[in-house]
């Protein structure tokens, strides 16, 4: 699934491209794949009742969703 993301992958294969996109238009979003598998466990977390307090150390599935979220909410300069 992550080589159809790749930005030419469906160059030659529009038929592909048409039915990917009829099942999800936003399949292929400009930020990278770690980000959003580090969005998903927090949404999960927080959908959970569980996300209240989301400190670095909070782990999901190996992941530290809390050092993440504390670097997404850092200004960027």
């Amino acid at each position: 699934m992550s080589n159809l993301r790749r930005s030419i992958a469906l160059d030659d294969q529009a038929e592909w491209k048409t039915a990917l996109e009829a099942v999800d238009e936003h399949r292929n979003p400009a930020w990278p794949a770690e980000w959003q598998r580090h969005y998903a466990a927090l949404h999960e977390l927080v959908a959970a009742g569980e996300g209240a307090d989301v400190l670095p150390g909070v782990t999901v599935c190996g992941m530290n969703i809390g050092k993440w979220l504390a670097r997404q909410r850092q200004q960027a300069v």
